[in-house]
């Protein structure tokens, strides 16, 4: 059970794969010392995540980040399910899942939204009390130009991304307690002739994001996170 030594004021708790876990500093359970571009990145993305979620490094809020690269909704499920969060109560539970449901084990947008909403359906029934935000899919390229839509540009992810993303958005109006946070805006930029791409410096490959780019989203994160605890 990974709560113990935890703290008691824990403001949010971060749910989600490799994009969560690197706010720990960890890639797949390490610092990632065998490689020092991606030690230099893992500890870069927990610096910027402390200072918003750490109030011993300046942040506003307590912040827990408990990812699992390679984790799909299922995954999460069963975390739940075995009571890997037991005692703990944040505010906020944030989840980010679902990349790995569309990429990896290759689900249809259906099957991964079912996923996650079980997911959610799962945190709902303990009657904590918290709150949900469920964080949209990120941005994800197909191309090294990181390219994502408009004229001349093929990226099947992105629309598998948007169908999902569209229905979770759904789902968190219709229930109380329940948020959605559009991450899209914050990651991406559109150039002059209409055509979207990922912000480069904001991501160290077509998925994860750069030391910089977990802090651009840490900072809108706690934005949303002030506006919903107000």
């Amino acid at each position: 059970n990974k709560s113990t030594n935890i703290p008691s004021d824990v403001d949010v708790i971060f749910m989600g794969d490799g994009n969560t876990e690197a706010r720990s500093g960890t890639y797949m359970g390490s610092i990632g010392r065998a490689n020092s571009h991606l030690s230099k990145v893992l500890a870069g993305s927990k610096e910027n995540f402390n200072s918003f979620f750490q109030k011993k490094h300046g942040g506003i809020y307590n912040g827990l980040a408990l990812g699992i690269d390679g984790d799909t909704s299922p995954n999460l499920l069963w975390r739940i399910q075995n009571n890997e969060f037991a005692g703990l109560h944040p505010n906020v539970w944030w989840i980010t899942i679902g990349s790995d449901d569309l990429f990896s084990t290759k689900c249809s947008e259906e099957v991964t939204v079912i996923g996650i909403l079980r997911a959610i359906y799962e945190l709902m029934s303990l009657q904590s009390g918290s709150m949900i935000v469920i964080n949209s899919l990120l941005p994800t390229a197909v191309n090294r130009d990181l390219s994502l839509e408009g004229k001349g540009i093929i990226n099947e992810y992105w629309y598998s991304i948007k169908t999902v993303n569209e229905q979770l958005q759904k789902f968190a109006v219709r229930h109380e307690g329940v948020y959605f946070f559009g991450a899209t805006e914050f990651l991406t930029t559109r150039h002059k002739n209409g055509n979207l791409y990922m912000k480069k410096e904001l991501f160290m490959d077509k998925f994860h994001l750069s030391a910089e780019g977990q802090g651009v989203l840490s900072e809108a994160q706690a934005r949303m996170l002030t506006n919903i605890l107000a």
